[in-house]
C-alpha cells in the first residue's frame, strides 16, 4: 500500500518549469489588477450610478460583488507569498532570485476571508453586512505585490517576465490606487 504522506511531500518538491512560472507571473498580474475593485467601485462607479434610477438592491449587489472580488484577489495574492501546499501551486519562493516576504495577511484575516467567501455562516447571518478593512488590505497587497512586479522588471526576474506584459503600468496602478485611497479617506501619506 503506497504511503500517501510520502507522495504528498514528494509532490511538493517538484519544481515548476520556467514557462509555468512565466504563466504564473502573468496570472499574478491579472489578479493584482482585480484587487482594488472595491475601491474603484466606492470611489467612482457608485457615485456614477447614484445619479441614475437604479434599484438600491442592484447597487448593493454590485457593491458586494466588488468587495468579494477584492477579497478573493487579495487572498489569492496572499497565498502566492505563502509556502506551497499542493504540487500545482505556484508560489513566490519558486522564482530564483526573488526572496518572498511571506504572507501579508494574518492567519485570522485569512480564516475570516475564507469563511466569508466560501460559506454561509451564523456570523455572516447575524452581522450583515460584514465590515472589512478593505482599504488596509488593498494597501498591504499593493505594498508586497509591488516588490514582485519590480523583480519581474529586474535582470534577475527577466526570465520570468511574460512577453507583452506591461509591468510598469501595474507599479503605477499600485501607487495611484494608494494615493487615490488616501484622498478618498482623507488620510495623509504614510
Amino acid at each position: 500500500m503506497p504511503n500517501n504522506s510520502a507522495q504528498f511531500l514528494l509532490d511538493l518538491t517538484v519544481l515548476h518549469t520556467t514557462e509555468q512560472l512565466r504563466g504564473g507571473a502573468r496570472d499574478f498580474c491579472a489578479v493584482l489588477d482585480q484587487a482594488p475593485s472595491a475601491f474603484v467601485w466606492e470611489s467612482y462607479f457608485s457615485r456614477a450610478f447614484a445619479e441614475n434610477p437604479v434599484p438600491a438592491d442592484s447597487l448593493q449587489a454590485l457593491r458586494n460583488a466588488t468587495i468579494e472580488s477584492s477579497l478573493l484577489s487579495i487572498r489569492i495574492l496572499n497565498d502566492f507569498f505563502a509556502q506551497r501546499r499542493f504540487s500545482t501551486d505556484i508560489r513566490a519562493g519558486e522564482y530564483q532570485g526573488y526572496t518572498s516576504p511571506g504572507e501579508f495577511l494574518s492567519s485570522q484575516e485569512v480564516r475570516n476571508i475564507n469563511k466569508y467567501l466560501a460559506h454561509l455562516t451564523t456570523e455572516r447571518a447575524e452581522h450583515p453586512p460584514k465590515q472589512w478593512q478593505i482599504y488596509d488590505f488593498i494597501r498591504r497587497t499593493h505594498d508586497v505585490c509591488s516588490t514582485f512586479v519590480r523583480f519581474l522588471d529586474s535582470p534577475k526576474g527577466a526570465q520570468y517576465h511574460p512577453d507583452n506584459l506591461d509591468t510598469q503600468s501595474r507599479i503605477q496602478m499600485c501607487e495611484q490606487i494608494e494615493a487615490g485611497m488616501r484622498r478618498f479617506l482623507n488620510q495623509p501619506k504614510a
